[in-house]
């Protein structure tokens, strides 16, 4: 009988894909604006220009890539475990621990 939990990944698979994809688009913008601030003849159109892409990418880097890597580690990380695989190493004792937090497991992760 296999103890391990099943873990569906596929959400953490698509929030790391994100993230690689909106760390393509924003970092080479940001390279790009970079380079215009020390060579100016590098804004060669309107659309092109500092003004316009700085706030693309500020966004992607930030919002997006920065984000994505975050829902990643935590669906990875945290929102996957059982409440038991959480608290099984938390360092507060039950009479210490808020209102409303699970208690700690003592079984050692034994389910019925």
């Amino acid at each position: 009988m296999n103890d391990q939990p099943a873990y569906n990944y596929k959400v953490v698979r698509q929030f790391s894909i994100m993230s690689v994809a909106w760390g393509i688009v924003g970092m080479p913008v940001g390279v790009l604006i970079a380079a215009q601030l020390i060579w100016p003849e590098l804004n060669l159109a309107p659309w092109l220009s500092y003004g316009r892409l700085h706030p693309l990418h500020t966004n992607a880097v930030v919002f997006a890539f920065w984000l994505f890597a975050a829902g990643s580690s935590a669906f990875t990380c945290f929102l996957q475990r059982p409440a038991a695989d959480i608290n099984r190493w938390c360092p507060l004792e039950p009479q210490e621990r808020p209102a409303g937090c699970p208690k700690r497991d003592t079984t050692g992760g034994a389910r019925n």
